[in-house]
């Protein structure tokens, strides 16, 4: 049980959120305004998509860590290579779906269930 129970949950939060374009914050030039994004789907003009975590744009450039955990490695991305952003968000309509489609699963295979066979004993 507990197997199944650690192969769902990831399953669950994944099929939970989805990936959308969003736009960059104006540069900031002082730690106080800065927006820091938690990760970002970033493309650059090569066409190469990578995520940046911790990332913020600080005067021409995108800066960011390569990693979201252990190697704390940053990364310096012109803006001028910046073709197209993304972030993750909590999808509602995939929640639903997902749901729904356990429910499905679940009700099929009550529904479809073979027929117990009681067998009957001699003495």
């Amino acid at each position: 049980m507990k197997r199944v129970l650690l192969l769902a949950v990831p399953i669950v939060f994944l099929a939970c959120n989805v990936t959308r374009p969003t736009s960059l914050p104006a540069p900031s030039t002082s730690e106080q305004g800065r927006i820091i994004y938690p990760a970002l789907l970033v493309t650059d003009s090569t066409g190469r998509a990578r995520w940046m975590y911790e990332a913020w744009v600080e005067h021409d450039t995108l800066r960011g860590l390569r990693a979201p955990e252990g190697s704390r490695e940053r990364i310096a991305l012109p803006m001028s290579q910046v073709m197209a952003v993304a972030t993750p968000r909590f999808s509602p309509g995939r929640t639903v779906g997902l749901i729904s489609g356990l429910v499905g699963v679940v009700v099929a295979a009550v529904l479809l269930a073979p027929d117990p066979v009681y067998s009957v004993g001699y003495r």
